[in-house]
């Protein structure tokens, strides 16, 4: 939303308190999924990673929260 105001990544890590680096990423992501016709939701979750799967279901984080 910030960018759509037409705020850049300096001024959106600083707001947010993260990187800018953080921000381009996010930014850069969120394009890349609209180009893809990606749901909203799709496009807000984070990429797999490398490493063992997780112990513990999404319901049962869910649930300790």
């Amino acid at each position: 939303m910030l960018a759509d105001e037409g705020r850049n990544h300096r001024e959106i890590a600083r707001q947010l308190n993260i990187s800018r680096k953080m921000a381009r990423l996010w930014r850069e992501r969120w394009l890349a999924g609209q180009a893809k016709r990606m749901s909203v939701i799709e496009r807000l979750q984070d990429e797999e990673r490398s490493g063992a799967p997780s112990k513990f279901e999404t319901e049962q984080i869910l649930h300790l929260l």
